[in-house]
């Protein structure tokens, strides 16, 4: 599927998507460098048990329900060898930086539309923030 721009020239859907999100985590940039510097690893921690009940977290564990979250920041989307992702996180091109994580993770079915990560989101910005400083020490 594409779309077409002012000159008639097609934009290919996934560009597009990438380039939305580009735009969308431009005002978020500034606040989420702050974050890092303030992170609340413990805070984190806890958030991040909600994510354990289908990831794992530690290097070298299984793949459960989703994929092993250990080394996720800097990670291309969909490239965990041996996890069967959806076609459209393959195809995203994404790569889970901490902007990508925070709107991925408030909003998954907004931000990826038929992904298959069945999960309300992180609602609250602070616990958002707190469990991508988590992420962050799983290196």
């Amino acid at each position: 599927m594409s779309y077409r721009c002012s000159s008639g020239n097609p934009v290919p859907l996934m560009l597009l998507r990438k380039f939305v999100l580009t735009c969308l985590t431009i005002p978020f940039a500034a606040s989420l460098a702050m974050a890092d510097s303030a992170c609340d690893e413990t805070r984190g921690d806890v958030v991040l048990d909600q994510c354990k009940v289908c990831h794992s977290v530690s290097a070298g564990e299984p793949q459960s329900t989703g994929p092993n979250l250990h080394g996720i920041v800097g990670r291309e989307a969909a490239a965990m060898e041996g996890f069967a992702y959806s076609q459209v996180l393959r195809k995203s091109g994404f790569t889970w930086d901490t902007a990508t994580l925070d709107l991925f993770l408030a909003n998954s079915q907004e931000v990826l539309p038929y992904n298959r990560m069945a999960f309300g989101g992180v609602t609250d910005d602070d616990d958002r923030a707190a469990v991508i400083c988590a992420l962050q020490a799983l290196k």
